[in-house]
């Protein structure tokens, strides 16, 4: 049995190069490492990854239903 020894090559993207977006006029927003493509994320496409997003808000916002 052979052992594989190779490294990950991890990068640490800091928030001002992750895609941002807003939510209730811009009350609710939120930075995520992986956005949509008209958000201007650093990494465009990584694969069938589950959505996650830090979001903040300032004061009262609210997020209409959406389907998921």
């Amino acid at each position: 049995m052979t052992q594989d020894k190779s490294v990950l090559d991890i990068k640490i993207y800091p928030p001002e190069a992750q895609g941002v977006g807003q939510f209730d006029g811009g009350r609710i927003t939120e930075i995520k490492p992986i956005g949509f493509p008209h958000e201007g994320p650093a990494i465009e496409n990584l694969g069938p990854l589950f959505y996650w997003a830090w979001a903040t808000a300032k004061g009262y916002g609210k997020i209409a239903l959406h389907p998921h």
